[in-house]
């Protein structure tokens, strides 16, 4: 068992052209539409600086694997946790950009799988596959606006590293 801090500095960008469905309050009064994110529209929307996932992980490993001269070993690992996320929101909503800044900005948790192959006690490669929710809340919009939205991830993660 163990403890493991970590960072995924990963991006969220709505492309040229994506239709996007917006709803909530603008000058007072309610608006739920669908509008055409375009920069030649006014329009764009990205975590492009980072969406940035924190987690915090109790870590679970399971030995499964020594060779004869004891310099190659195979674990599997299991990770889970939680954390805040420090998103960098950078808009432009009906013409107005806002002012681009990191920020605590909502929640994640996330469950991960790796296989780690260490060689000779102190090298390790490791492949995990790793799904995360994140849900951002009070970012910080154009003409001093919020926001918030939920969403999930998939990733496959290389890692090679030196243990300590």
């Amino acid at each position: 068992m163990g403890f493991e801090i970590n960072f995924d500095h990963t991006k969220y960008i709505i492309r040229d052209g994506q239709m996007v469905h917006v709803k909530g309050k603008l000058g007072g009064r309610n608006v739920d539409t669908t509008v055409n994110f375009s920069k030649s529209n006014g329009y764009y929307y990205y975590l492009n600086n980072g969406a940035n996932f924190l987690l915090f992980n109790i870590v679970k490993r399971w030995h499964f694997y020594d060779n004869k001269k004891q310099n190659i070993r195979m674990d599997f690992l299991g990770k889970a946790g939680i954390g805040p996320l420090v998103p960098h929101v950078e808009n432009r909503l009906f013409g107005v950009a806002n002012n681009p800044d990191f920020q605590l900005g909502g929640w994640n948790m996330g469950a991960e799988g790796a296989l780690r192959s260490t060689f000779f006690k102190h090298i390790y490669l490791e492949f995990a596959g790793k799904l995360d929710y994140a849900r951002y809340s009070h970012l910080h919009m154009a003409a001093g606006g919020s926001g918030r939205q939920a969403f999930g991830t998939a990733e496959f993660i290389l890692s090679l590293g030196i243990t300590m």
